[in-house]
């Protein structure tokens, strides 16, 4: 009936094998790595002096592997084994054929069955939700199966899910998947309860089933405990006291780290050293906790029901009776207190112990938000970058609209991080977050450019501070529709930069090359479109008009010219880019921008961009200037004094033999039409001259002017001495309006660095 399930004791070996992320490993010479293939083979790190090397797994069986390794984590008693778990299409038949189910995972209350499907890259699946049909057909089969196989009382209930990896899942798909009572479960889901089970170890599972089964009577949950009840804000409350164990299993926290999204997450992740000081706390003997664990329970008959018994006295300050508690996994809502309640997760005292527990009955989603960072304000400071992303609960619905932005754009962050297609997916650290060097932006500096004017509002009325007119993202009082508009927009604005960019936005804030996904770039970025949109209004196409699609497409061009131009930035000019820092940096790289945008279409001419670029103008130009004539008198010196020290000092040596005869009559002309005043021949050569020069006369000057790798040619490693020159040319004819850009100016100092340096023993300095 089900085969391959076998208790997790007996899987060890098998856990070790699915819990590596690679076929195989082996460590190898940095030579050896460099002077052949290695095809399938990626490198993972430095040891010591060899490189590691790996065979990843392919992204099928690596999801596969994932889902399983993290039942087993969570201390499901009885797993499928290798290669899944099979499933006879007709019990009844001994003959029956069998249908896989990858991963199957049994404890004492749920059975869940689970189908992986992965793709190598992002995109819709075809068929899918006829996967969801073929995988939803055997509930009721497995359930029976599980139940008859490990029998006990009360039964198991099953659960079918879909783990996906790079699959987008339509609308249509979800409602196809809710409508067959399958779960559906992404590769972000999947980061969230390894993080979680890292974290708790097997109380993770009891999450886990939670979102699995929302709401669903479990048999055996039934909680049933003496309490008192009362009033507090306007909403019945519970004192009462429960063992941790007991809590554990119908406790739910709403982790921000789980859906960005929803209304109810504002809970931060638990911090693993707090809960392994609180285990050793309560290890200690005698050791207990006298302050409360806040949750909120279900409102009504199906949440909780109080059976008031007799008792004495006053009842204005508390009911006394039995509070009995929904059975179903995620019944409690901890408000405060994960830490302690959690701390109990696999320890021996979970059963021996109480907590007190206050349990409000209803509590809605933002009045939990409000409750949870007044508590924890008091107790210690709520991070800022978390109020950030508690903005779209604790603001959504506001009377004010300046504060229901605050919702809006906290809500757009969170949806652009879980967008699979948003160049930002994977990429805004929330606050439980590690930074990584793709996930490196933060929440409160993307609030910051999001918020400045012109975005969301355009202007205000001085005296009372209302709203007299609203900014380009606004969509009207539809929180949900300028939420989409902002999304729809920001997406279409950075994809041309990050395909563009030819692998830079890629690299996030890595060392060696990262530097646009970062957020002083994209701060740039999100000015420059700011500036886009009053350049519209400034032309009569008011962006507030337009709609979703249609504000895109306006600003479509603008934004294909700035990808292009960081496209094109070499790998020096990209690492000036990332030395721009805070304030100072962000407002000189959205002049950049903006110039190059300027430089396409000229009649985009923000504020303030014609000072920038006439300041930028005197400043780049006197010092190209400034390092040009350093590096011709440079160039002058050593070329000449080489030449006479190999060739001899007189005109028949160094003159005729080492300068070509097309350099020699062009100066020869010059000198005799100025009447020699500057001196030797040598005073009129041009500064291009010099290369051709080094050129005729290579072997005796590669090594001191062959600039780049020495397998490059001589006109690849003298092409240094041209631009040099299209530089002077700029600088000695300002006056047409030209001038020497940031990044030419940085390519200059880098060459005019360069040529001291290799000068330094000719010139004995």
């Amino acid at each position: 009936m089900l085969e391959n399930v076998q208790p997790a004791s007996e899987l060890q070996g098998l856990a070790a094998k699915r819990l590596r992320r690679e076929i195989a490993a082996k460590h190898v010479a940095q030579t050896d790595w460099e002077s052949r293939a290695w095809p399938g083979w990626v490198l993972d790190r430095r040891v010591g002096k060899k490189l590691r090397i790996v065979r990843p797994k392919a992204r099928g069986a690596m999801l596969e592997d994932r889902v399983w390794s993290l039942l087993y984590r969570m201390g499901f008693p009885l797993l499928s084994g290798e290669n899944g778990a099979r499933l006879a299409v007709d019990p009844k038949d001994p003959a029956s054929p069998k249908v896989q189910l990858d991963v199957v995972g049994v404890d004492g209350e749920v059975g869940v069955a689970i189908e992986c499907k992965s793709a190598e890259t992002v995109g819709r699946k075809a068929d899918f939700d006829r996967d969801i049909a073929k995988h939803a057909v055997h509930h009721t089969r497995f359930t029976q199966a599980i139940n008859a196989l490990f029998p006990q009382d009360p039964k198991r209930v099953g659960v079918m899910a879909i783990f996906t990896s790079n699959i987008v899942v339509s609308d249509s798909e979800r409602a196809k998947a809710a409508a067959d009572k399958v779960v559906l479960l992404n590769e972000r889901d999947l980061d969230y309860y390894e993080k979680l089970v890292n974290h708790l170890g097997p109380a993770a599972r009891y999450q886990f089933f939670a979102d699995l089964l929302p709401g669903r009577p479990i048999p055996g949950l039934e909680i049933n405990v003496p309490a008192i009840k009362g009033k507090m804000g306007g909403f019945n409350c519970y004192t009462f006291s429960i063992s941790p164990e007991r809590l554990l299993k119908i406790a739910y926290v709403s982790h921000h780290t789980r859906n960005q999204a929803a209304d109810d997450t504002y809970q931060r992740m638990v911090a693993k050293t707090r809960l392994k000081n609180i285990r050793h706390y309560i290890s200690k003997k005698e050791n207990f906790f006298p302050t409360n664990v806040v949750i909120t329970l279900e409102r009504g008959r199906h949440g909780v029901r109080f059976h008031q018994t007799t008792q004495e006295g006053d009842e204005g300050n508390g009911v006394l009776g039995w509070l009995r508690i929904k059975p179903a996994y995620g019944a409690a809502w901890v408000i405060d207190g994960q830490h302690r309640l959690f701390a109990y997760s696999g320890h021996p005292m979970a059963s021996r112990s109480l907590l007190s527990v206050i349990a409000f009955e209803g509590l809605p989603p933002a009045q939990q938000s409000r409750l949870f960072v007044d508590i924890n304000h008091e107790q210690k400071s709520v991070k800022r970058s978390h109020l950030y992303e508690l903005f779209s609960k604790l603001r959504r619905g506001a009377a004010d609209p300046s504060e229901r932005i605050d919702a809006i754009v906290s809500e757009a962050i969170m949806a652009l991080d879980s967008d699979p297609s948003s160049p930002f997916h994977g990429r805004i650290q929330k606050t439980d977050d590690t930074r990584t060097a793709t996930r490196c932006l933060s929440v409160q500096t993307l609030f910051s450019a999001l918020f400045k004017p012109g975005m969301y509002i355009a202007s205000k009325r001085k005296d009372d501070g209302s709203i007299l007119a609203y900014g380009a993202l606004w969509a009207g009082d539809s929180s949900e529709m300028t939420v989409r508009r902002t999304t729809r927009l920001l997406n279409a604005w950075f994809a041309p930069i990050r395909d563009s960019s030819l692998g830079w936005w890629d690299l996030g804030c890595a060392e060696g090359g990262g530097g646009l996904a970062m957020n002083n770039s994209v701060t740039a970025c999100i000015n420059v479109l700011r500036s886009v949109f009053q350049h519209l209004a400034d032309h009569r196409v008011s962006p507030i008009t337009l709609d979703d699609d249609a504000l895109a497409s306006a600003t479509a061009p603008f934004a294909d010219a700035l990808g292009e131009y960081l496209g094109r930035l070499s790998p020096e000019e990209r690492a000036g880019w990332r030395k721009h820092q805070g304030v100072t940096g962000q407002t000189t790289l959205t002049r950049r921008c903006q110039e190059a945008i300027h430089g396409q279409f000229p009649e985009f001419n923000p504020a303030g961009l014609a000072e920038y670029i006439e300041i930028v103008q005197a400043q780049t130009n006197a010092r190209a200037k400034d390092i040009i004539d350093r590096s011709e008198t440079l160039l002058q010196r050593v070329v000449v004094r080489v030449l006479k020290t190999k060739l001899g000092d007189s005109e028949s040596g160094w003159w005729m033999k080492g300068v070509p005869v097309e350099v020699r009559k062009k100066a020869t002309q010059r000198r005799e039409d100025d009447g020699g005043q500057r001196g030797g021949a040598e005073r009129y050569f041009d500064l291009i001259d010099y290369r051709t020069i080094i050129q005729a006369n290579w072997l005796m000057f590669q090594d001191l002017f062959g600039y780049g790798k020495a397998n490059l040619s001589k006109d690849r490693r003298t092409q240094w001495i041209v631009d040099l020159n299209e530089r002077r040319r700029v600088v000695m004819h300002a006056s047409s309006g030209q001038y020497v850009s940031v990044p030419q100016l940085a390519e200059l100092e880098q060459y005019g660095a360069w040529l001291a340096a290799q000068l330094a023993d000719e010139l004995g300095q």
